[in-house]
């Protein structure tokens, strides 16, 4: 109820903005990939640009840093064509390629972690009041563990289904349903946790 509250009041919309999905069939999506397997350099154009919003989202979501998620998002796209006359529609396309920017956005904020390097500063037009908010976000997406934050991410910010979540992932919907309810009562406790440290400074 937390995060849906959060998602009334706009904090969600400020931090993570929504675009409206291409009304495509299955089937369109289908033929089209066929021909960029085929190796089609339009079919691929298209195909790839279709879902660069979403992979430019979904990395933001997790790095928390717009340049870093440019380089992650074309990083993840590049490998997508490279890997594409390997994809075999075991599983739907964009579930194939949020797993890719998924593996390459962690890859790189392990990277990040092990070379200690200061997380760079959000940048983007927005006011103030919206830069500090979307700070507030990611500190307490921080406070999960990889796992959590991930699964948050998906459901919250890119808005999946929990049966999506589970193919991406790769684990059974029951296990999504328990992490979400893990990583709901951490942020939670972490956002209370830093409106109670703002609150204290504040009297000082």
């Amino acid at each position: 109820m937390f995060l849906i509250s959060l998602w009334k009041t706009g904090v969600w919309r400020a931090i993570f903005p929504t675009s409206t999905r291409l009304a495509q069939s299955r089937q369109a999506e289908a033929q089209l990939l066929a021909r960029a397997q085929s190796g089609g350099r339009e079919a691929i154009s298209v195909l790839l640009g279709r879902h660069r919003a979403g992979v430019l989202r979904l990395a933001t979501a997790i790095l928390h840093d717009s340049d870093l998620a440019q380089d992650a998002a074309q990083d993840a796209l590049v490998r997508a064509f490279q890997k594409l006359p390997s994809f075999r529609a075991e599983s739907e396309f964009s579930t194939w390629l949020n797993r890719l920017v998924i593996n390459v956005c962690l890859e790189r904020k392990r990277r990040l972690e092990r070379d200690e390097t200061p997380t760079l500063e959000i940048q983007t037009p927005s006011p103030a009041a919206q830069l500090e908010t979307r700070a507030d976000v990611a500190h307490c997406l921080n406070q999960l563990s990889e796992t959590l934050s991930v699964t948050l991410v998906l459901r919250e910010c890119s808005g999946h289904s929990y049966e999506e979540i589970a193919e991406i992932l790769r684990v059974p919907v029951g296990t999504v349903r328990s992490r979400l309810s893990e990583a709901r009562r951490q942020f939670k406790n972490a956002w209370h946790e830093l409106e109670a440290q703002r609150a204290r400074e504040l009297e000082r």
